[in-house]
């Protein structure tokens, strides 16, 4: 069984419960490598770019390998539990349970910056030029990617339980009550929100378009 997944294009990688990373061809399910992470114990979370897998696992172990061939190519330990991880061609960001969130550089897995929080950070989404964070503080935050100076921050109104998602010059917050928040991703300003009948059993489907 698998314990994380993600997709990018038409790559899909998960991590299974025996401690092994696989990539696979969305399309027709042929296998493009498997490596040994050596860890059984989890949980994982896995972030995807074009050129590097990234995956966070027990112990605050980041683990950077090479989109094409699995090959490794850094390894970074930070303080806490990870949230999943999300990365770009210059960064992979990355936030913790003891209450910062990081940008260490793709390629060498070294601290370019890291922001404080007010709680554990849960999970971060990226748009334009800005990446956005979640925390138990219920607070939303917009950083600039290449530096984490601050550009707005926003209280969610609700206790967020998965990481946010960008998608249409919004970020969409899943909570416990309301369920859905959603802020202009420029300004930080409250769009709307929306209370679900019941609670949700897992992660909303939404349109990027």
């Amino acid at each position: 069984p698998a314990k994380a997944a993600s997709l990018r294009g038409n790559r899909g990688v998960v991590a299974l419960e025996t401690g092994v990373l696989l990539s696979f061809n969305v399309a027709d399910g042929s296998i493009g490598w498997r490596v040994d992470l050596g860890d059984t114990t989890g949980p994982y979370s896995i972030g995807i770019t074009d050129a590097t897998v990234f995956v966070a696992m027990s112990g605050g172990r980041l683990v950077a390998r090479a989109a094409d061939d699995g090959g490794a190519r850094w390894e970074q330990t930070l303080p806490g539990t990870l949230s999943p991880p999300v990365g770009d061609r210059r960064y992979v960001y990355v936030g913790s349970t003891d209450n910062f969130f990081y940008a260490l550089q793709a390629d060498s897995g070294r601290l370019a910056w890291r922001m404080r929080a007010g709680g554990d950070v849960i999970g971060a989404a990226l748009a334009d030029d800005a990446v956005y964070y979640a925390s138990l503080d219920n607070v939303v935050r917009a950083l600039n990617r290449s530096n984490g100076n601050q550009r707005w921050r926003r209280s969610t109104s609700t206790r967020p339980v998965l990481p946010p998602t960008a998608t249409s010059g919004e970020i969409v917050i899943m909570g416990l009550a309301p369920t859905l928040s959603t802020f202009n991703a420029k300004t930080g300003m409250p769009v709307g929100t929306y209370a679900a009948p019941g609670e949700l059993v897992g992660e909303p489907l939404i349109d990027p378009i």
